[in-house]
This record gives structure tokens, sequence and C-alpha cells, in this order.
């Protein structure tokens, strides 16, 4: 299996998941063991794919996710995050590997939430935009494909460099939280999105999949709960809240983009673990002082 991006943050739990004789990983600033070096935006990744070897499957986990980015340059990130990808989706076809292509919850346009697989796909953020656009190309390429729409990651251990470690900073350091308190999504750990990942490429699954987690949440309430975790009521740092349209004011916001994953869920039978556990794990980690992942409480039905 080749992960195309896999020095990420969800690149490195899944090569953590599958280990090194299972996955071959590429990079391009930040070195991995064993992994192979390419710029999207020059390399021919038919390279990689002769270096790699034999593989089914090929996960394209590469893309700036830099949202006010891809709104203020949305020509130069398009390169990276639409051109780049459909050449690695032309190089796989040639070569009869399946594209499993990381899409993103911002494909909605946030106006109901809880949405499916089969809703409309109607973006109103650049990213999203361009990630609709890799996704209509995948499938007028080819029916054998496999789309993951994951939520806002975060994860159990700290030093991840999540939303949660950045929380936490402020708070051991006393610096004041602006913090967003009405857009809606359900964040997954990113072990346990690791293993969905891993269990529907092993399955030989196809199709379009959300791999979020259990429980729609708010940016505010996973604070509120991380303080709370964290015993932080008498030492919390200045908090302000906002809306995220005040927040990220150079384009729209959609509000509500919570999914409902139990397609996969039931697919792989694995539920990850709600926000709750999450963050309770990372407040025990934070306490230890440990950068390993606590006990969670995500199950296999």
């Amino acid at each position: 299996m080749v992960l195309f991006g896999g020095s990420g943050l969800i690149g490195r739990a899944l090569a953590r998941r599958l280990g090194r004789d299972r996955a071959v990983c590429t990079f391009r600033s930040r070195p991995v063991e064993g992994g192979i070096r390419y710029d999207a935006l020059t390399a021919d990744p038919a390279t990689v794919l002769d270096q790699a070897g034999p593989a089914s499957h090929a996960l394209l986990l590469f893309a700036n996710s830099d949202t006010r980015q891809c709104a203020t340059d949305p020509e130069a990130t398009r390169q990276v995050n639409v051109a780049a990808n459909k050449r690695v989706i032309d190089a796989l076809l040639a070569r009869g590997i399946m594209p499993v292509f990381f899409s993103s919850d911002g494909v909605f346009d946030g106006e109901k939430g809880n949405y499916v697989e089969d809703d409309p796909v109607k973006p109103v953020m650049e990213y999203g935009k361009q990630k609709a656009e890799v996704e209509r190309y995948l499938r007028e390429r080819t029916d054998d494909f496999l789309i993951l729409r994951p939520a806002r990651v975060y994860g159990a251990a700290p030093g991840a460099g999540t939303m949660l470690d950045d929380w936490l900073q402020a708070v051991t350091e006393g610096h004041e939280i602006v913090c967003a308190h009405d857009t809606r999504f359900c964040p997954i750990d990113v072990d346990d999105l690791a293993t969905l990942v891993t269990a529907l490429v092993e399955n030989d699954t196809r199709g379009v999949f959300h791999t979020g987690g259990p429980e729609s949440a708010t940016h505010w309430s996973l604070l509120k709960s991380l303080l709370d975790a964290l015993d932080a009521e008498d030492r919390a740092p200045p908090l302000v809240l906002k809306s995220i349209l005040d927040l990220a004011d150079w384009e729209p916001r959609p509000l509500d983009t919570s999914l409902v994953s139990t397609k996969a869920y039931e697919k792989c039978g694995f539920v990850p673990a709600d926000p709750e556990s999450v963050i309770a794990a990372f407040a025990r980690s934070a306490h230890a002082g440990q950068n390993a992942p606590a006990q969670r409480t995500s199950r296999h039905d």
C-alpha cells in the first residue's frame, strides 16, 4: 500500500497501524524512515510507484488544508489539491491500483448537518470546492475507487499537533484562547480513523464513506470538556467566544458539517471513541507527562 503524503498526522497514524512491511510512505519536507521523497508539484507519481513496488491500493493524503490560503490564493492551492491529485489518480489507474482519496466534510454547505453519503455535495469554502472537484474527477474516471470524508481529526496523545495541543499550551502558559462557538462537526481520534481506513481498505471496499466520529461537537464544547478534564477552572486562560463567520471572514463557512458515519462503522464492525473519552484520555496523558495514547473507549462490534 502506498501512502502519498504519509508524513502528516493521518499518514503517521496509518503507517503505525499498517507497519513498514505493509505501507510505503511519501514525504516532502518531513522525512519518514524508509519513505520516498515526493514533491506533488514537481515529481512524477509514476517514479514513486516504481520505487514502492507492487501495490493494490494507494492513499491520497497530501493536501494544502489551510482554508484561508485556499480562499485567498485558490490558483496556487489548486495546483496541489486538484491538479497534483489528478496526476496521481491517472498514474494509479494506468497501473490498476485503486485510489483511496481523502476528501473532507467541507464538501457540504453546512445548512442541515447529519449528512449521509448520498446527500448532494455543495461546498461553500474553496477548500471544499477543490476536494469536490477531485471527487467528481475520480467518479468520472472509474468505478474502482474509495472516497473517504473525515471530519476534524484530533488525538488522545499529547504532542500530535492537534487543536487539543494548542489549547493545552494556552492553558499551561495562560494565553488567551479565541474559540468558535457555532460550528458543528464530528471529530474523530486519529488512531480510530486509521483503524476505520485500514479495515475499509483490507475489505476491498469501494464507494464513498463518511469517517467522522460518533458524536457531533463544537470547538467550544470540546474546549469546555478539556478544561474540565484538566481541572483547569481555577487557572483557565482568558476566553473569547466568536462566530466562525467573524473568525474566518475571508469566505463563507459551513456551520454544521456533522456526518453520519454509520455505513463505515457497520462495514468495519468498529465505533470510534466519543469526544468525552478522547479528551479524558488526552488529559490523563497530559497530567502524566506522557506523549502516548491513554486508554480510550472506542469499541469493536
